[in-house]
């Protein structure tokens, strides 16, 4: 297992003291290295997580709604993004599993490479920071 990257590690913790999730897989973003031939595009920071026993879709809903809310009023929204999904994929056994992600990324991802860092690392602040101050249960 490797271990959790410095620049992400904030919103990784946090997401797991609220009492809701336990997150399994994070990046804090790779900018200027994208490979053509990857399908993955890695200039983009993320979190992923599934919610807890007993933990209803409504409590996570309500969650993500203040989050998104704190993201909106914040002056980084012009210069990152933060998506919230929930992603369904198939499994080997042929069941479905799904995952909650956090994406943060750049707004323009035509900028150079040093200020998509900039953005995306005051992005992880805002969102950890609006994470913490999220009531724990």
């Amino acid at each position: 297992m490797k271990p959790i990257e410095e620049r992400i590690r904030p919103l990784v913790d946090a997401i797991n003291d609220v009492g809701y999730f336990k997150t399994f897989s994070s990046c804090e973003g790779h900018f200027g290295l994208r490979d053509p031939h990857r399908y993955d595009n890695r200039e983009k920071a993320e979190v992923r997580f599934h919610e807890l026993q007993g933990i209803e879709e409504t409590t996570i809903e309500t969650f993500f709604a203040a989050i998104l809310k704190e993201f909106i009023s914040s002056p980084v929204q012009w210069e990152a993004t933060l998506d919230i999904c929930k992603r369904y994929t198939p499994n080997h056994d042929g069941w479905i599993e799904y995952a909650y992600i956090f994406t943060l990324k750049p707004f323009n991802p035509h900028e150079a490479n040093e200020l998509k860092r900039k953005h995306v690392n005051k992005l992880i602040e805002v969102v950890t920071e609006a994470v913490r101050h999220y009531p724990i249960i």
